[in-house]
């Protein structure tokens, strides 16, 4: 509409005298043209970009969740192949000094169980806006996780407790004392989607993240073991079409991280880059999975914040029959663990546009599967 209507005072008007070639008339159409195919060329960048984000759908209210690519079609490629991972939060079971499995403290499988509070928000983290949903369920006695019971041997030997007469330990389990709780406490997890490159502080360490990756963490607060040296094992279960096998899994060695910033100033550029902190990037495992039509890298630390403090965790990559299991086995905690992995679709191609997004990422609604 603007560009149709005649300003105040133009030679173009009827009651002005005719413009000559050359006149400032065909200046200003030529600068309205230019503008117009400026907004056209940034429209259509920043469609570009929101296709590509990738989309992430809940499997219902839980740790189950199908994650997209995005593009044009959203769960296919340029070629028409299928694309999607699918993520599923299954078992969760203590394990004792010899790696036998503890009865009485296990979760047959966080994805079935019911109770899980759903809660969802935006935060700033790392210097960077993200979408985080949270899906915590708060542990209960009975079941398969059960107060009274500590078996499996080991360094815990059935049934001795250390316990306050509230019903809660003040003391951290020895030998075969068990940890019991009146509230054997939490575990959750939460997904979270960046609209822009952020580094995320992890205890003694900071792992990089780029807009539209997915990164999640997996909490445990105050679990009642059975013994200060077993662990809780947390097992990630990975499906993709045509149930294949993964690539590749390989050791990454401690590294430093590139410093975006530090470069930036260094060449004199005076830019100031999000996500430009640097610091050490922990060890751990990288895994490529065919997920379709294109690739998906998982970015598995062995390294996980217990109490607060940097400790060596294990992750092992278990494969068999096409199904793919990634078992996270974290060290004995008093309070709490957090664990901080990442996910990402490799890039169709290195012309992709780099414009943000100017809302979120990622969809992330629970489906009614």
């Amino acid at each position: 509409r603007h560009c149709a209507s005649t300003p105040r005072g133009d030679p173009s008007s009827p009651s002005g005298p005719p413009s000559p070639p050359g006149s400032a008339r065909d200046s200003m159409m030529v600068r309205l043209l230019a503008a117009v195919a400026l907004f056209v060329a940034h429209v259509a960048e920043v469609v570009v970009a929101q296709q590509s984000e990738p989309v992430v759908e809940f499997i219902g209210k839980a740790p189950k969740l199908r994650i997209y690519p995005g593009g044009n079609d959203g769960d296919s490629d340029d070629d028409g192949n299928e694309t999607w991972v699918m993520l599923t939060f299954g078992k969760i079971e203590e394990l004792n000094a010899q790696g036998g499995r503890v009865s009485g403290r296990a979760i047959t499988s966080l994805a079935a169980e019911k109770g899980i509070i759903w809660t969802q928000e935006n935060r700033t983290v790392g210097g960077a806006k993200a979408l985080v949903t949270r899906m915590e369920l708060p542990l209960e006695y009975g079941g398969s996780f059960r107060e009274a019971a500590c078996g499996g041997g080991g360094g815990s030997q059935g049934g001795d407790s250390d316990t306050s007469p509230g019903g809660g330990s003040d003391k951290s389990p020895a030998g075969g004392k068990a940890r019991r709780l009146a509230s054997p406490g939490s575990v959750a997890v939460e997904i979270f989607v960046f609209a822009s490159d952020a580094m995320v502080d992890y205890g003694n360490y900071s792992i990089p993240v780029t807009r539209g990756q997915l990164k999640f963490n997996v909490e445990s607060k105050t679990w009642p073991f059975c013994g200060t040296d077993h662990r809780l094992e947390v097992n990630l279960d990975i499906k993709v079409p045509g149930d294949k096998e993964p690539k590749k899994v390989e050791e990454v060695a401690e590294a430093e991280n590139e410093d975006e910033e530090a470069e930036a100033e260094a060449e004199g550029s005076g830019t100031k880059k999000k996500g430009g902190k640097g610091g050490k990037k922990p060890k751990g495992k990288a895994m490529k999975q065919s997920a379709g039509g294109r690739d998906v890298n998982f970015d598995l630390p062995e390294v996980a914040l217990v109490d607060g403090d940097s400790i060596e965790s294990e992750v092992e990559v278990q494969t068999q029959g096409g199904k793919t299991t990634i078992a996270f086995r974290f060290p004995y905690f008093e309070s709490t663990l957090l664990y901080d992995p990442t996910a990402s679709f490799d890039e169709e191609s290195a012309a992709e546009s780099t414009t943000a997004p100017t809302a979120a990422p990622m969809t992330m609604a629970p489906s009614t599967m």
